[in-house]
Order: structure tokens, then sequence, then C-alpha cells
């Protein structure tokens, strides 16, 4: 990943609290992975087609969502079809009607999961989501790509299962 970022030419220097959450033991970094997804992949024949799906958060006490209304706008631009689960930006005070206003579209949990060719997400794939009622990487469509923070020293079983 990152040669591919290098090779874009998109890579940028850490902020200092992005070092401290990325590399708190201080180990020497490499620039950083901190890039705007829609510039590493831009429109082509073979991406503009896409959907990019965004579903709620449901670990306990998380707020955050994978993107922000202005980054689903951007992906939006470069032709990419953005679905965000229903209150999916609530607890990070962006609406449903932000998201509408730059072109994505609301819809269910499901429907964000069987939809999408690439799922972002802040935390791990979760087990048990209560409306799916079954592990978020068996809800989605086959061949899709799940992207978020996988944790993988605390989350052993999830490098395994992907």
């Amino acid at each position: 990943m990152f040669n591919l970022l290098k090779q874009k030419n998109i890579i940028q220097t850490l902020n200092p609290i992005q070092q401290h959450i990325l590399n708190p033991f201080k180990v020497q970094l490499t620039p950083s992975l901190h890039y705007n997804f829609a510039n590493i992949i831009g429109q082509t024949e073979e991406t503009k087609n896409l959907t990019v799906g965004i579903p709620k958060e449901i670990y306990p006490e998380e707020r955050r969502v994978a993107i922000s209304p202005e980054a689903a706008g951007r992906l939006v631009k470069q032709g990419f079809k953005v679905v965000i689960e229903k209150g999916a930006g609530q607890l990070a005070n962006f609406s449903d009607e932000k998201f509408k206003d730059i072109g994505a579209t609301i819809v269910s949990a499901s429907d964000v999961f069987a939809q999408s060719d690439i799922v972002l997400k802040v935390r791990p794939p979760q087990e048990n989501h209560p409306e799916l009622k079954k592990h978020e990487l068996d809800a989605m469509k086959k061949g899709a790509t799940f992207i978020s923070f996988m944790y993988p020293h605390q989350n052993p079983d999830y490098v395994k299962l992907v």
C-alpha cells in the first residue's frame, strides 16, 4: 500500500496527534498512510460503476463514521456511487441530509452490505449485527472489499478471518 501511495504522490506527513495514535512507542515511521481514497483510485472504466458503502458503527460508545459528507462528495464527483446507512453519521454530527446533499443515497444496513463493492468502516467487522443478525462480513456481497482499522494485535481472529 505504501508503494502505491508513494507512486501516486499523495503521501503526507502525520500530524503529532496521528503520530501518537498510530505510533505510541515512537517506532521510526515512513511517511503517512493518511490519504484521500478518491485520489488513490480515481475514476477509470473499471471503477466508475463501483459502489462505496458506509454502514453505521455498532461498536458500543463509538461516535465516529468512516467518511465525512465532504469526503463522500469527492467520491461522488469521481463517479462512485456512495450509499450510507441511515443515521450512520448522526453521532458524529453529520445528518443524513448532509450526505444526501452531496449525492449519497441513504439506505438500510442490509442494503449497504449487499450493494457495496467497497465497505468503509472505522472499527473492524462486528459479529451479531443487531439488524443483520449475522457477522458483517457474512452480509457483504461476494468479491466486495472491506476497509477499516483492524488493530491486529487486539483482534487476531479478524486477521485470520480476512
